[in-house]
């Protein structure tokens, strides 16, 4: 019995070497690299809430941190893109930017008020069944867009995203713009 129990002591203790001494800069790679892609990420997002600079990841501070820090930066500007609190089609500027092509984002702005007026969940007057800030209609469009799985079209940050998909596919075809 106490043979075993050696044997088993020495494994344990032999693991315990090998993972001391193993090279672990792989992990700290991928931290660097996750900080810098999350850094990146918030560059865009206080880009287009307006936010002031966003401090680069900074080694003394760990990355692991880092790319904490920034991911929660990305986290709360995102609830300003995604949920404007004031109903309008100028409060969707900032989701708009985040998935349109720089050139369409005025255009996709006037359809915006032309359709809902800014409101998420405004159905088509003419009962067509479409609703959304864009007046999509899920059944037409759900599964043709790519990358679209679930989609709410009452969800504005939803029907922006699934709108300029459309858009890259269609151009302005399904709003009947002249």
């Amino acid at each position: 019995m106490r043979f075993v129990f050696a044997i088993l002591l020495a494994v344990a203790l032999a693991v315990a070497v090998v993972l001391l001494l193993a090279d672990t800069s792989w992990a700290a790679t991928d931290w660097k690299a996750q900080a810098q892609k999350n850094y990146h990420h918030a560059v865009v997002h206080s880009h287009l809430v307006g936010g002031g600079h966003v401090i680069e990841p900074r080694e003394e501070a760990g990355y692991y941190n880092e790319a904490v820090r920034l991911n929660r930066y990305v986290q709360k500007t995102w609830r300003k893109i995604a949920h404007p609190k004031v109903v309008s089609a100028a409060s969707w500027r900032p989701c708009v930017r985040h998935f349109w092509p720089a050139s369409a984002v005025p255009h996709a702005l006037y359809i915006i008020r032309r359709e809902s007026g800014g409101q998420e969940t405004v159905p088509n007057h003419q009962g067509s069944g479409c609703i959304g800030l864009f007046q999509l209609c899920a059944d037409v469009y759900q599964g043709r867009i790519s990358g679209i799985a679930a989609f709410d079209p009452t969800v504005g940050w939803m029907n922006v995203r699934a709108a300029a998909k459309l858009y890259r596919i269609c151009g302005w075809s399904p709003w009947a713009v002249n």
